[in-house]
């Protein structure tokens, strides 16, 4: 999928979505460790913007810690582990 004026799309089935992100989080937090930061966020959902990745990050209420910039980690909540 694709990000898209602040929505997911699927080229082969047209799919649009507000919130397939939620899903490649929990895979992400399954899969490889139990924290993510906005580098590996962007990876991940393959963004090239770090300020709309934040706002992503930042609207899925993650826990987090650390600095503002270079040194914030993501955490996941009851919300995103279910």
């Amino acid at each position: 999928m694709q990000r898209k004026r602040y929505s997911w799309y699927c080229n082969s089935c047209h799919h649009i979505s507000k919130n397939a992100h939620h899903d490649a989080f929990r895979d992400f937090f399954s899969f490889f460790k139990p924290s993510i930061t906005n580098k590996e966020a962007r990876w991940w959902l393959q963004l090239d913007n770090r300020f709309t990745t934040h706002a992503i990050l930042k609207n899925m209420n993650l826990e987090s810690s650390g600095e503002t910039r270079g040194g914030r980690v993501y955490y996941p909540n009851l919300q995103t582990r279910r």
